[in-house]
């Protein structure tokens, strides 16, 4: 029963002590020009998809402020703006049926972003294009179809969010 008890002990001991190994995250986001404070403007959308721009907007300043890394401001008062733009939005067919009829389609997002001091409306930082693709299912429910592109779209917007974010906060 001892020798139990001693075997399990150390058991326990190997798998709680782990291999000490942690990732460390700064603290404060090195911007460029030593920016602190960021607004983020609402994106101006170029595509026929209405409303994408707030979806858009709202998961950004998500994606920011849960990094907390920077202050992200909603008042005006930032060091610098966050502006961006939906170039385009493409919905196509990705693969069909046997029958001939479209069994998947496709959705790309086609965003640019920048960094901008206020008061002189210098550029610091921009990210060029960045593209995101999203497949859906599609049936014979337009319904369905809908909301299948809907969750797509979506997920391109996080995934944009979580590229611009990462762009922003890790590369300096």
């Amino acid at each position: 029963m001892k020798k139990l008890v001693l075997s399990l002990a150390a058991l326990a001991l190997v798998f709680s002590s782990g291999c000490g190994y942690k990732l460390v995250r700064e603290s404060d986001a090195a911007l460029p020009s030593g920016v602190k404070s960021v607004s983020v403007k609402l994106v101006k959308n170029q595509t026929i998809e209405a409303g994408l721009e707030d979806v858009f907007t709202q998961e950004l300043i998500r994606r920011l402020e849960s990094d907390g890394r920077i202050d992200v401001r909603r008042d005006g008062s930032a060091e610098a703006g966050l502006e961006c733009v939906i170039t385009d939005l493409n919905v196509r067919p990705k693969t069909y049926s046997a029958q001939g009829r479209i069994s998947v389609e496709e959705a790309e997002m086609k965003t640019r972003c920048k960094l901008v001091i206020p008061d002189s409306e210098s550029v610091i930082w921009k990210t060029g294009t960045i593209v995101s693709r999203e497949e859906y299912p599609v049936g014979n429910d337009y319904i369905l179809n809908e909301e299948a592109k809907e969750r797509a779209i979506l997920e391109a917007c996080v995934d944009t969010s979580e590229s611009i974010r990462s762009r922003l906060l890790d590369s300096f």
